[in-house]
């Protein structure tokens, strides 16, 4: 309405009709400025996503760092980041430099392809969920099925880990590369107070059977006839911290080889060193061989 106002006034005060046609197109085409309200408004949401890209940033290299950290637990060689890039395929160690540093944001095929490269829940990378290690195998309740992921993924090394506590609870961790570790969920027990259950007690007979089938492998198999197999026994609260995906597996692979694990096939105590057994794996150890031998027996 104004600017008709103003260009009626130009004709009324002389002006010809082609100049008002003129000057009603200059005022048209003039920028309209945004209500001041409507400024603050827009420069506060700016500002707002800002800061969010921000924080995701900041979020996402706190996540690297932690896994970092995780890696080089116990390690004395530490890891650096030109190293994981480097490992992880990147053409510059600037590149996943600056997304440590929080300039920039992994991409989700980023996340998902570390997390390959070095076993890391892509849950947990991407979006926080559960720990950073927690396992992404599937369950088998049969030990010696997991047989099959052993020759599927052809480990450097397998671990037998044997939890110090009451429950006696056991895993197995691969070494897949330098890095990269993955175990199943727990599979077995060596608990007399698990025995009551028929279930878990046939779990000692299929480890044992688990045990015997990698003997075998290594002895027929070019293939797997190199993978280094070894065990040993931790806390409880390490166990825990292990099997929840809290900490790294490699930063306990390292511990002192008790071969617990060979040694549970000693079912008639014919090594030379059989006397130790119950000093070394404890008198649950020595009350699973029994109920192990009795089942062999049936």
């Amino acid at each position: 309405m104004l600017e008709m106002i103003e260009f009626w006034g130009l004709l009324g005060n002389g002006g010809s009709i082609i100049g008002g046609f003129a000057a009603l197109k200059n005022l048209t085409n003039k920028p309209q400025q945004a209500p001041v309200g409507s400024q603050l408004l827009l420069s506060e949401q700016s500002e707002k996503n800002q800061s969010e890209v921000l924080a995701t940033k900041i979020l996402s290299a706190k996540r690297l760092h932690t896994i970092l950290s995780l890696l080089n637990k116990n390690r004395n060689n530490k890891i650096t980041i030109s190293e994981l890039a480097e490992f992880c395929g990147y053409e510059k160690a600037g590149d996943l430099q600056r997304c440590f540093d929080g300039l920039e944001e992994l991409t989700y095929r980023e996340q998902e392809h570390i997390c390959s490269c070095l076993g890391i829940n892509t849950e947990w990378l991407k979006h926080g969920k559960d720990e950073p290690f927690s396992s992404q195998e599937l369950s088998i309740i049969h030990a010696e099925y997991y047989l099959h992921t052993i020759i599927n993924k052809l480990p450097k090394e397998i671990i037998f880990v044997r939890s110090r506590g009451e429950d006696g609870r056991a895993i197995i961790i691969l070494r897949i590369n330098e890095f990269k570790y993955i175990f199943s969920p727990i599979i077995g027990y060596f608990s007399k107070s698990i025995w009551s259950d028929p279930v878990e007690e046939r779990q000692l007979k299929n480890f044992y059977i688990l045990i015997k089938a990698i003997h075998n492998l290594k002895t027929t198999n070019c293939k797997l006839d190199s993978i280094f197999v070894k065990g040993f026994h931790i806390e409880e609260k390490d166990f825990d911290d292990l099997t929840s995906g809290e900490i790294y597996p490699g930063s306990i692979v390292n511990l002192y080889n008790d071969n617990w694990w060979d040694d549970f096939t000693d079912i008639n105590h014919s090594y030379a060193y059989a006397e130790s057994y119950e000093e070394k794996h404890g008198k649950n150890f020595i009350e699973a061989q029994k109920i192990l031998k009795r089942q062999l027996n049936n």
